[in-house]
């Protein structure tokens, strides 16, 4: 086996037949005389790929915003309040991050991101949460103390949920997007009287000051 481009001596054993044009398919004996031998390589260093997918390209904006557009709705009726993801584009390349609850939630995020138009490679920054019956249960507190709060109720009939809460070992992150700063800290509190909590981080945006 010789390398590339390697300065190496080679010792060859020729059964005297040769195979060339002319030999009608079947190999011949060579007639005495001499004869030039070429050698060539069975390991191959490297592939250059210039193979291209078909179809129409789609710019790096309409691909995020198409995916963050499917992934706030994904999962819904299946525990979509407890997972927030995000993905950035670049050059075809999404990379898909954040936090889910379970591995059946992370994998149809990825099933999502791998069939939508436009996207050329997938990089899977997803953490799964550990599997916990206590998180489980501060999950369920959660979510009935702000989305059954009355004033939050109305992020209750919207389908995407746009309070996400992500709990790691009783420890509490709220993400997503509210209409105002009031509805932000009162989601804030709500979450810091369920009981087991152990801190309780406040991502949430505020629809207004985006605009801004």
């Amino acid at each position: 086996m010789v390398r590339q481009d390697d300065p190496v001596r080679v010792k060859l054993t020729w059964n005297a037949m040769r195979s060339e044009p002319g030999c009608r398919g079947l190999t011949q004996w060579a007639l005495p005389g001499t004869y030039q031998v070429r050698a060539t390589p069975l390991y191959v260093d490297g592939v250059r790929n210039h193979v291209e997918v078909g179809g129409p390209s789609v710019a790096d904006d309409e691909v995020r915003e198409n995916l963050s557009t499917k992934l706030r709705y994904d999962r819904a009726g299946y525990g979509i309040v407890f997972n927030n993801l995000g993905v950035d584009v670049e050059n075809g390349v999404v990379t898909i991050a954040g936090n889910v609850r379970d591995y059946p939630d992370r994998d149809s995020a990825l099933a999502i991101v791998s069939t939508t138009a436009g996207v050329k490679e997938v990089v899977d920054e997803v953490e799964v949460a550990p599997v916990s019956i206590s998180d489980d249960r501060l999950r369920v507190r959660l979510a009935r103390a702000i989305y059954g709060d009355m004033s939050l109720k109305r992020y209750a009939m919207d389908p995407q949920a746009p309070i996400r809460i992500i709990v790691k070992n009783g420890h509490v992150e709220l993400a997503g997007l509210v209409l105002n700063d009031l509805d932000r800290q009162l989601a804030f509190t709500k979450a810091n009287l369920v009981p087991g909590i152990f801190s309780v981080t406040n991502n949430l945006s505020v629809a207004s000051e985006l605009k801004e």
